[in-house]
């Protein structure tokens, strides 16, 4: 009887497969979260009167924001699209990897001299950060991890009435 039985086979996802998946969910989930950080800094720039005038005066605010809120999503978005690939990162990993090059970004942002480009260099480095801090939160040679009966992944809802962004589980 045990002869009959044969082992499921390991299915094996390529490493550039998965991280493609990661960068990708990483992006979507980064675009969808900076929405809210745009609407966030126009309201900054409005309630403190930081406006500069002009066509839209909180522009630079809102696009502060929206890098905000973007930097802070893409570790959700590849420790998602990990989780879709079978991979084995951590979400703790995922962030500790983002602070880490962020900080390495704001040092970065000094050898910039070009001031349109600075504000940009925090967030890129924030999402090659939350890659790599995903990708390094776990061994290969670790035995793989039982699955539990709890998961928790992000959701996105449209309807007629709007849209909402949260979080659902299995327990």
């Amino acid at each position: 009887m045990e002869a009959d039985r044969q082992a499921e086979p390991v299915q094996f996802i390529h490493p550039i497969a998965r991280v493609s998946a990661e960068i990708g969910v990483e992006l979507v989930t980064s675009l969808v979260a900076g929405a809210p950080g745009a609407v966030a800094g126009v309201a900054v720039c409005g309630k403190f009167g930081l406006s500069t005038g002009g066509w839209f005066p909180c522009l630079d605010y809102a696009g502060y924001g929206f890098l905000a809120g973007m930097s802070l999503a893409a570790p959700l978005g590849v420790w998602w699209g990990g989780k879709l690939m079978g991979g084995r990162g951590t979400l703790i990993g995922a962030y500790l990897g983002m602070g880490v090059a962020a900080v390495l970004g704001l040092g970065t942002t000094y050898l910039v001299y070009n001031d349109d480009i600075q504000p940009f260099v925090i967030p890129l480095f924030a999402l090659v950060g939350s890659v790599v801090g995903y990708e390094l939160s776990f061994s290969s040679e670790s035995p793989e991890q039982p699955t539990s009966v709890a998961s928790v992944q992000p959701l996105l809802s449209v309807s007629a009435r709007g849209g909402a962004l949260g979080l659902g589980g299995r327990f």
